[in-house]
C-alpha cells in the first residue's frame, strides 16, 4: 500500500514534469505563432501549434494551474478558427503571451498568481 507522503512524492514528481514539458512546449509554440503571424506557417504548423496549446490546456487543468488552463484553451481557440480560415491576426501573439504568463515556476507557483 502506498502511504501519503509516497503519494505526495510521487504527485510533486509529476507536477514537476508538467512544469518541465510546459516550458518546452511554449517554447516551440513561440516559434510556431511567431511563425504563423508573419504568413509563414502551414496546415503542419497550425496543427502541430492547436495540439500543443490543447495538451497545455488539458495538463494545466489536471496539475492544479487552472488561470494556465483558461489561457490555453483561448490560444487553442484561436488557432482552431485559424484552421477554419477565420482571421485572427494580431490576436495568436497576445494569446501566447497570456500562456507565457502563466506557465508554472520551478517552484511550481505560476508566474503570475493564479486567482
Amino acid at each position: 500500500m502506498t502511504t501519503a507522503p509516497e503519494m505526495e512524492r510521487a504527485l510533486a514528481e509529476l507536477r514537476r514534469r508538467f512544469r518541465e514539458r510546459a516550458r518546452s512546449r511554449l517554447g516551440e509554440l513561440e516559434t510556431l505563432v511567431a511563425r504563423l503571424e508573419a504568413g509563414k506557417g502551414d496546415e503542419a504548423d497550425r496543427r502541430r501549434a492547436r495540439r500543443l496549446a490543447h495538451e497545455l490546456a488539458g495538463g494545466a487543468g489536471s496539475f492544479g494551474y487552472p488561470e494556465l488552463g483558461r489561457e490555453a484553451a483561448a490560444l487553442e481557440a484561436l488557432l482552431r478558427a485559424l484552421e477554419r480560415g477565420e482571421a485572427v491576426e494580431g490576436r495568436l501573439g497576445a494569446a501566447l503571451r497570456g500562456v507565457a504568463a502563466r506557465i508554472p515556476t520551478d517552484a511550481g507557483a505560476p508566474a503570475a498568481a493564479e486567482t
